[in-house]
């Protein structure tokens, strides 16, 4: 039997953000225990990672320590990974224990996904972390000055890819190292998900970055420096950094299908299959069906804190004995930040060019981070490394 006890697994945006919502209603839910589960001790503003690889965010602007966190809020933080899930005896496997639950929201997030390919795993850099973005900033400042160039290789022609094309450039650039970047993109063009215009803009200002751009290929090895490509073609003294596409990673017990990882959930976001069981799934590793029920929604910050939200007032409602409510995802856009003052994108249906699309990124993370870090996000980001609006020009 399990106990009066509510656990949230994972701590990123949609775990911290069903936390509050739970602290805030912690008068329906008397003897309830609250635990926080998380694999590392701090939630990490994964949008920002960039930005710390650029090495004009601070890693202690984007950290929040949960520990911490979770002392404010008056519940318990237990450091680990959940591993396996028995949804009819209401526990969790986290490491050699277990923990009993009346209800759970699932919220581990998503990693890099390498398709099975333990050797590009072993042998490519990654941005997951804040520990990644500081590693790969290091490695390239300390490698670009040894060489006096960088030969680089970013696969992954998404938001990710480029995000790490241009910071990376930027950071190059900024102490004087010149670096020749090729990004590498298995489908037949990059940013597939968004409008024709969008791509050809993100596509002009990666060329007047000097940026190679290889569609229709992939990298299907990388060692001793050397990236060996599906095509044949080789390329040596690179750094390989991986960014082709991110997923959940695989938990034992779940009973729901699952769609590239992800745990397919109803409208009212329990896991298919365990309805009554007082299971909950949100933000990336949730399949919610999209509004034209072809693909699951796509993994958003927004929409993790909304169904972060939306299963910790279930609970509740369902603590209280009333109906739960289905989520209803608002999507309010996308924007695409590629350093230099450049973040254009699409708000509300509206084209929103680089300027205004920079500024507005950077005010919707200092908007969405934690009240003790948005004075230190501004600083770092209006103090003194406001960067300069477009790249370095072809001469």
């Amino acid at each position: 039997m399990s106990e009066k006890r509510i656990v949230i697994g994972g701590g990123g945006f949609a775990g911290v953000t069903a936390a509050r919502e739970l602290c805030r209603r912690r008068k329906y839910l008397n003897g309830y225990e609250i635990v926080l589960v998380n694999e590392t001790p701090f939630f990490e503003f994964i949008p920002m990672l960039p930005d710390v690889l650029a090495g004009w965010l601070r890693a202690e602007s984007v950290r929040v320590d949960l520990t911490d966190f979770c002392r404010r809020q008056g519940i318990e933080f237990r450091r680990g990974k959940i591993e396996e899930i028995d949804p009819q005896r209401r526990s969790v496997g986290i490491g050699q224990s277990s923990l009993a639950y009346e209800y759970l929201i699932l919220a581990t997030g998503s990693k890099t996904f390498f398709y099975g390919n333990e050797e590009l795993r072993n042998s490519c850099e990654r941005l997951d972390t804040v520990a990644d973005a500081l590693r790969i900033r290091e490695r390239f400042k300390k490698e670009g000055m040894r060489r006096k160039h960088l030969n680089l290789v970013v696969v992954g022609g998404g938001y990710t890819g480029l995000e790490i094309v241009t910071n990376s450039h930027f950071l190059l650039s900024s102490i004087g190292v010149p670096v020749h970047i090729t990004i590498v993109e298995k489908s037949n063009d990059l940013l597939a998900m968004v409008p024709g215009w969008l791509r050809k803009k993100a596509k002009r200002f990666l060329d007047r970055l000097h940026v190679d751009i290889l569609t229709g290929e992939t990298v299907n090895a990388y060692k001793d420096h050397t990236a060996y490509f599906e095509s044949g073609k080789i390329l040596e003294n690179v750094c390989c950094v991986w960014a082709a596409g991110v997923s959940p990673e695989p938990l034992r017990g779940i009973p729901s299908e699952t769609v590239r990882g992800r745990v397919k959930v109803n409208w009212f976001l329990q896991a298919e299959g365990t309805e009554g069981q007082g299971l909950y799934v949100a933000g990336d590793v949730a399949a919610f069906p999209a509004p034209d029920h072809r693909s699951p929604l796509r993994m958003a910050i927004m929409f993790a804190m909304g169904q972060g939200k939306r299963a910790a007032c279930n609970i509740v409602r369902q603590v209280r004995g009333k109906k739960i409510k289905p989520y209803h995802p608002l999507d309010l856009g996308y924007l695409i930040p590629l350093t230099y003052a450049r973040a254009p994108g699409i708000v509300l249906g509206i084209r929103v060019g680089n300027f205004p699309g920079f500024l507005l990124h950077y005010l919707l993370c200092i908007y969405r981070s934690f009240w003790r870090k948005k004075l230190p996000i501004l600083s770092d980001i209006f103090q003194e490394r406001l960067p300069k609006r477009g790249g370095r020009e072809k001469k």
